[in-house]
């Protein structure tokens, strides 16, 4: 009876000990089970839209030439809104992706912040895609957004909703990059602020005058149309003196006793 007894003892001390491996093999596909988290996570962020690899697959004579075209038409419209009261142009999806990959990297180096790089973008009739490689510290990838452009009530106001953030696969919140992108474009002199709407964040974006001015022209843009390959920004071309006089003008009557204010 006492060996029974003592055999038990034993059989019950050993159990923790028989328990170890299997304690550490749990540890084990923990440990395990977090590395594929991880490894999937990150090569979610690495996975490129479509539209981006076949972008980045095109040869620098066939982006440089698409830029010059690009640029050409600048140059034609800079001519033609001296001569028309309205204006229209239009530029194709290689023509914007031969720029940004060609001229602004060349032309205007410095212009994105340090851990953006190579931007292209996509267009349909129903809306815009942008897609740019993201080097952080703690993580990298190809960040993705689309969404609607469209001008507002408001002369050269452009409102951009964005219906889609991410990383890969990853969705990205909107609010961790709007800060950000406001004080970027505070630096570039262009007024940002943020709405919503449908749901989708808004990116109320205002055009300072004197960017859109061309010496003794004053533009303004009314219209962007979003078609299959092609973007169309159309507007208004006034002589800059008749604009001052009637601004003066309105100065004189809001200065009048019965001016309201």
């Amino acid at each position: 009876m006492d060996e029974t007894i003592d055999q038990l003892e034993t059989v019950e001390t050993s159990k923790p000990c028989c328990n170890l491996p299997r304690m550490l093999l749990m540890g084990l596909l923990v440990v395990t089970g977090i590395a594929v988290c991880l490894y999937l996570v990150h090569n979610s962020t690495q996975i490129e839209p479509e539209f981006y690899s076949v972008a980045m697959s095109v040869d620098e004579q066939t982006y440089r030439a698409a830029g010059e075209q690009f640029e050409s038409e600048l140059l034609q419209l800079n001519t033609d809104v001296r001569h028309q009261a309205a204006w229209r142009i239009a530029f194709s999806t290689d023509e914007l992706n031969g720029w940004l990959a060609y001229d602004l990297p060349k032309k205007y180096p410095g212009t994105l912040p340090p851990q953006v790089s190579d931007p292209r973008v996509a267009i349909n009739s129903d809306e815009i895609k942008l897609a740019f490689r993201f080097v952080a510290t703690n993580w990298s990838g190809v960040v993705t957004g689309q969404g609607k452009a469209y001008c507002t009530d408001l002369p050269n106001q452009i409102a951009i909703q964005v219906s889609d953030l991410k990383c890969g696969l990853i969705p990205l919140p909107i609010s961790q990059w709007s800060q950000q992108i406001s004080d970027g474009c505070a630096r570039s002199g262009i007024g940002l602020s943020w709405s919503e709407k449908d749901g989708d964040i808004v990116a109320i974006v205002d055009l300072p005058q004197q960017i859109l001015d061309i010496e003794d022209r004053r533009i303004s843009i009314t219209g962007i149309e979003l078609n299959e390959n092609e973007i169309v920004l159309s507007g208004n071309s006034e002589p800059l003196s008749g604009r001052f006089r009637t601004s003066n003008r309105q100065g004189s009557d809001n200065d009048s006793p019965n001016s309201v204010k």
